[in-house]
């Protein structure tokens, strides 16, 4: 049975991700979510739940979006998370950054620690005609399941940053990605979200997700980037730090 986090350990301390911090304030488009200074960026847009094509649902986000686009709005429940690319492109872009980094073993990682399971908090489970014995049992096993998640979640160190975004830190290798997330009560497999920021130690390329958006950035060599254009795994479109989007 897969177990969250495997794999991963929580960062020694916050002087490892001052570069991002630093590369990133004060910014207000692309270069807010990832740093500028690299090769080459891409967005890669986040599945939609019905299977429709961003080309068909919203062929406008295809392009560079140098000016600020005309928000899909109410649409976006459609999008297979925001704030979460999708687990089989995270695993698709995977072997790619792998090869992209001389370091691909000790990489570092940022996940908001808003998500709502990252802590330790009760668990309703009730339902008619069910007793309290049985929902304390529940909710017994709920906490047992959850307790690794929220043991590793609490010892990693916290990046402020802004609009309460604030990163939990962790690293390890980079093909230990797949096992960030939770797996609830009942679950055999990690319920997968994919970090805000990833990255190598030798900073050969940067993944950023925003919470609110529908879409990925890539950051790294005009090689890499040209290789995620390429994929048939997502739709992506090739951008600048200096893009609104």
């Amino acid at each position: 049975m897969p177990i969250p986090f495997e794999g991963l350990r929580p960062a020694s301390g916050r002087d490892h991700v001052a570069w991002v911090v630093e590369a990133m304030a004060s910014r207000e488009g692309v270069d807010l979510v990832v740093p500028e200074g690299f090769g080459a960026y891409a967005r890669v847009h986040h599945r939609i739940h019905n299977g429709e094509q961003w080309a068909d649902f919203a062929p406008e986000y295809l392009v560079r979006g140098v000016e600020m686009y005309d928000y899909v709005g109410s649409r976006l429940e459609l999008i297979d998370g925001d704030g979460n690319l999708d687990a089989e492109d995270v695993d698709a872009l995977v072997p790619l950054l792998a090869a992209a980094s001389a370091t691909p073993d000790e990489c570092h990682y940022a996940l908001w620690q808003g998500w709502g399971w990252v802590h330790r908090g009760p668990m309703v489970a009730w339902s008619p005609g069910q007793d309290s014995d049985g929902a304390r049992s529940i909710e017994r096993a709920f906490n047992e399941s959850m307790a690794p998640v929220w043991t590793f979640a609490a010892a990693c160190p916290v990046e402020p940053w802004w609009g309460g975004r604030d990163m939990i830190l962790f690293d390890g290798a980079v093909d230990a990605v797949p096992t960030i997330g939770r797996r609830d009560l009942y679950e055999t497999r990690i319920q997968r979200q994919c970090p805000q920021w990833w990255w190598p130690d030798d900073r050969a390329w940067f993944v950023g997700t925003e919470i609110d958006h529908a879409w990925s950035y890539v950051a790294g060599s005009r090689s890499l980037i040209d290789e995620v254009l390429a994929s048939p795994h997502w739709e992506s479109v090739g951008i600048e730090a200096t893009d609104r989007w």
